[in-house]
C-alpha cells in the first residue's frame, strides 16, 4: 500500500477547508454552493491521493520525544504570547479582528448589515476565521476563541513540520530562528535622525521604524496579522514543494485566506511552474512552455480557476481596492512604476534563465536576449531617476519638520537594514536558484506598491519573500556547520542577534500589558465601525459577489 505524506495532506486539509465552507455557506446553493463544494472535496481526495512520501521520520527515539514536547511547549506558547484567542493582552489590531470574529458568530452568512449609506457585506479575508466561527455558532463565543487559538496552533505546527520537511529532520534551532527572526529594525531606527533609538525600550514597536516602508518579522506578523500571517506560511511552503497538477487551487485557497501574500507569491509559483517544467526537457523553450501548459490543465486547477474568480469577485469590490484605483496623483504614479519595474525585472529573470539553459551552446538568438538584458539594465536606470524625480510620492515623518520627502537613498537603507546583510550572506548559494531570485525581486518591488491608505502591501505580500530568504539562512547555518568560516558566523550569529531584538519588543509589550489586560479584559471595535469601514466592507449594489453570486 502506498504511503501518503500526512503532513502535506493535513496543510491541503487546513488551507481548502475554510474556502469550501466560506463558498457552501455564503453563495447561492444550488447554483454554486454545493456544486463547487464537493468539487473541491473531490479535488481534495485527488490531491492526498497523490501526495509523494516524503515525510521524515518525526520519532525515531527517545530523544525525539522530549525534543517534540520541546516544539509543541515553544509553539503554544508563541501562539498564546501573540493575543489570538483572547488570553492575553492584545496588539491594537486585534481590536478589529475581534469584532469580525464576532460578526461572523453572530450574523446570518453572508454578512449584510444595513448602514446610513445603504446596504454593505463583509469583502474581507475571513478564512481564518471560517472554522472557529461554525464552532462559535454552534457552541457559544467562548468555544470560538478557543477554537481559534487551537487553529493557529494548528497552522503554526503544520508550518514547522512543512520547514522540518525541507530540512529532513526535527530539529528545535529552526524553529527558534523562525520565532526570531526579523531584519535588523534596531539599527535601521538609530541610523534615522531622531531620538526614537536612545529613547527605545523593550515593548517599543519598531518594525516601522522606516515609516512609509515596512517588512515584519515572523512574530509581528503573528501578533497582528495572524490571519494572514499563518495562510501566507503555509502556502508558501506548499508550493515551494508542489507540483504543477494541484498549483493554482493551492494558490486559490491562499488567495481566500492571505490574498496579499499570495499575490506576493505569485512570481515564486511561476518559477516553480518553470522548474518543475523543465526536469528531463531536452525540447528547449518552446517544450518547457508546453509542458507547463499541458500539466496545468488538470481537474484540481480548473476548479481553483472557478475559486479564484469567486473568491476574487467579493475581494475586487472591497472598497479599500476601490480607493487605490479612484485615488489617482501619487498612488497611481507610484504602483505604475512598480508595474514598470515588475515587467522589466521579470523579463531579467527569464533572460537569466534562458541563457544559462543555453549556456555552452552556439545559438543565434542568444544575442537577441543580450539585447534584452541590456534594455533592462538601462531601464532600471530610468526608474532610479524616476524614484528620484518623485521623490515626494508619499511623506515621512522626521523628528522636526513632521515629514521628509521620500527618495532613492531611503528605500536603499530600508532594503538594506531589512534584507540586506541576509541576502549577502546567502547569496552564495542561492544565485543559481530562480525562487530566490523571484524573492530578492519582491523584496524591491514591494515597497512602491500601495493598496488603499496604508503599506499593507509592503508589509505582507513580501511575506513568501521572507519564508524562502528564511529557509536560506537555514541552508546556510547547515553549511557553516561542515564548512565553518568564522567571519561570515560572527556576522550571521550579530545580525541574528540584532534582528532578535523586534521579537523580543514584541514579546515585551505584552508581558508589560497583562496588567491591563487582567484588569479591561480584550478590546473590540463597535460593529458599525466594521460594517461602515472601506477596510471591510463594499456596498453590495456595487459588487458582483453580492449581486449575483451570495445566497442572501
Amino acid at each position: 500500500m502506498k504511503k501518503l505524506d500526512l503532513i502535506k495532506i493535513v496543510s491541503y486539509i487546513y488551507i481548502a477547508l475554510p474556502l469550501a465552507f466560506f463558498i457552501f455557506g455564503w453563495t447561492k446553493i444550488y447554483l454554486i454552493g454545493a456544486p463547487l463544494t464537493i468539487a473541491i472535496f473531490v479535488s481534495l481526495y485527488r490531491m492526498a491521493k497523490n501526495a509523494e512520501c516524503r515525510t521524515f521520520n518525526i520519532i525515531e527515539s527517545k530523544k525525539d520525544i522530549i525534543k517534540i514536547v520541546i516544539i509543541i511547549t515553544i509553539i503554544l506558547l508563541w501562539v498564546y504570547f501573540s493575543g489570538i484567542g483572547g488570553y492575553t493582552w492584545q496588539n491594537n489590531d486585534h481590536k478589529w479582528r475581534n469584532e469580525i470574529f464576532e460578526i461572523l458568530i453572530e450574523y446570518k452568512w453572508p454578512v449584510v448589515k444595513g448602514t446610513a449609506y445603504g446596504s454593505n457585506g463583509m469583502s474581507y479575508y475571513i478564512g481564518f476565521w471560517i472554522i472557529p466561527a461554525m464552532i462559535g455558532k454552534l457552541f457559544g463565543v467562548n468555544a470560538g476563541y478557543f477554537a481559534q487559538y487551537v487553529w493557529a496552533v494548528i497552522g503554526v505546527s503544520l508550518v514547522y513540520l512543512l520547514i522540518s520537511k525541507k530540512n529532513e529532520g526535527l530539529y528545535i534551532w529552526p524553529l527558534l530562528i523562525f520565532v526570531f527572526f526579523s531584519g535588523l529594525d534596531i539599527i535601521g531606527l538609530l541610523l534615522r535622525n531622531n531620538d526614537a533609538f536612545f529613547k527605545y525600550t523593550f515593548g517599543m514597536h519598531i518594525d516601522n521604524w522606516a515609516v512609509g516602508y515596512q517588512f515584519s518579522s515572523f512574530t509581528t506578523q503573528l501578533f497582528w496579522v495572524f490571519n494572514q500571517a499563518i495562510y501566507g506560511w503555509i502556502v508558501t511552503l506548499l508550493v515551494l514543494d508542489e507540483n504543477n497538477a494541484n498549483m493554482v487551487l493551492v494558490m486559490a485557497a491562499g488567495l481566500f485566506s492571505a490574498p496579499l501574500p499570495v499575490v506576493g507569491l505569485f512570481p515564486m509559483a511561476l518559477c516553480r511552474i518553470w522548474n518543475n517544467s523543465a526536469k528531463d526537457n531536452h525540447n528547449g523553450i518552446s517544450g518547457i512552455i508546453k509542458k507547463a501548459f499541458t500539466s496545468l490543465i488538470t481537474y484540481e486547477n480548473v476548479i481553483g480557476i472557478i475559486s479564484a474568480v469567486v473568491v476574487g469577485s467579493m475581494f475586487l469590490s472591497n472598497n479599500a481596492i476601490s480607493y487605490t484605483a479612484l485615488a489617482g496623483g501619487k498612488n497611481n504614479v507610484r504602483n505604475l512604476v512598480g508595474i514598470v519595474v515588475l515587467a522589466i525585472l521579470i523579463v531579467s529573470v527569464v533572460v537569466l534563465v534562458r541563457r544559462n539553459i543555453l549556456k555552452g551552446k552556439q545559438y543565434r538568438r542568444i544575442e537577441i536576449y543580450r539585447r534584452i538584458q541590456k534594455v533592462s539594465i538601462i531601464a532600471l536606470k530610468m526608474f532610479c531617476a524616476l524614484f528620484i524625480i518623485y521623490g515626494a510620492i508619499h511623506t515621512i515623518p522626521s523628528k522636526n519638520s513632521g515629514t521628509m520627502d521620500n527618495n532613492l537613498l531611503y528605500y536603499i537603507l530600508f532594503l538594506l537594514v531589512e534584507v540586506g546583510v541576509y541576502i549577502a550572506l546567502t547569496y552564495r548559494i542561492g544565485k543559481k536558484d530562480n525562487i530566490y531570485i523571484a524573492s530578492i525581486i519582491m523584496f524591491l518591488i514591494c515597497p512602491i506598491f500601495v493598496i488603499g491608505s496604508s503599506v499593507d502591501f509592503c508589509m505582507r505580500a513580501c511575506i513568501p519573500a521572507q519564508i524562502i530568504l528564511y529557509m536560506y539562512i537555514v541552508m546556510r547555518i547547515k553549511d557553516l556547520v561542515i564548512n565553518r568560516n568564522k567571519m561570515v558566523i560572527a556576522v550571521l550569529t550579530v545580525s541574528l542577534l540584532l534582528g532578535s531584538v523586534t521579537t523580543v519588543s514584541e514579546f515585551a509589550r505584552t508581558i508589560n500589558n497583562y496588567p491591563d489586560y487582567k484588569e479591561n479584559g480584550i478590546e473590540y471595535a463597535r460593529k458599525e465601525q466594521i460594517m461602515e469601514s472601506m477596510n471591510f466592507c463594499s456596498s453590495v449594489d456595487d459588487s458582483i459577489f453580492y449581486k449575483y453570486l451570495a445566497q442572501y
